[in-house]
């Protein structure tokens, strides 16, 4: 009898452990979602201390400082980052071909999803590229990473491109194989995206 209660302990605890994971992969997915449809809601919506003048002109584009980060517009389409682009001026940054990843069936952002800065610099990018067909991922076996995709630089092809993601003191952003690399400090992580954002709409 102990025996048999031992088996179902463990059995339940072994599918408690399963469900959980579940949990928190459907979580994560969900978290890079609200981010990608925020701006669809009222995420550029201006606040109430909001000025009616732009805080910034740079280019003859006005930017507006919301509680959710600098707002422009470029032909009707909603901009919004964290950072403005006078401040990203010394952020260097090759010539990336984001109309390559467009073309892409399945775009994988490979990342980790622990580290909440490059989750929150990855969702501003997918948001605003308006990236479709895109699936979270993980370059190695980080905690959580269990029912998430493995995808680094090298499985990109023609058909399906990856945004991978590293936190590294050593700088390297490079466009190639159909794969973007971001590698950078975390505190500099958005930076680079948000300058991406910008050469993308030709306002930097």
């Amino acid at each position: 009898y102990s025996n048999k209660l031992y088996g179902i302990k463990e059995h339940f605890s072994n599918f408690m452990k399963e469900k959980g994971k579940k949990i928190f992969t459907i979580l994560v997915a969900l978290f890079i979602l609200s981010i990608m449809v925020a701006s669809v809601l009222n995420f550029g919506l201006p606040n109430n201390n909001q000025e009616e003048q732009p805080a910034l002109t740079y280019n003859s584009y006005d930017f507006y400082l919301t509680e959710n980060g600098w707002m422009t517009e470029k032909n009707g389409k909603q901009i919004i980052t964290r950072y403005n682009p006078k401040e990203l001026e010394q952020i260097n940054i090759p010539e990336i071909q984001i109309s390559s990843l467009k073309l892409a069936e399945k775009i994988y952002v490979s990342l980790d999803i622990n580290k909440n800065d490059i989750m929150v610099a990855a969702g501003d990018l997918i948001r605003n590229l308006e990236l479709q067909n895109v699936v979270t991922s993980c370059p190695s076996n980080f905690p959580g990473c269990e029912d998430l995709p493995l995808k680094t630089c090298s499985d990109a092809t023609d058909s399906i491109a990856i945004i991978q993601f590293n936190q590294a003191e050593i700088e390297i952003i490079q466009f190639e194989g159909n794969c973007l690399f971001i590698q950078a400090p975390l505190s500099k992580i958005n930076m680079i995206t948000d300058k991406i954002i910008y050469q993308e709409f030709g306002i930097l």
